[in-house]
């Protein structure tokens, strides 16, 4: 469980830094 959550943590932070990251060159 601990490390499907770990997963889960990175996963969601480099999904959000990639949509920050494209919201920031859009505009």
């Amino acid at each position: 469980i601990a490390a499907t959550t770990k997963l889960m943590v990175e996963y969601s932070s480099k999904l959000y830094g990639l949509v920050l990251f494209a919201w920031w060159e859009s505009s």
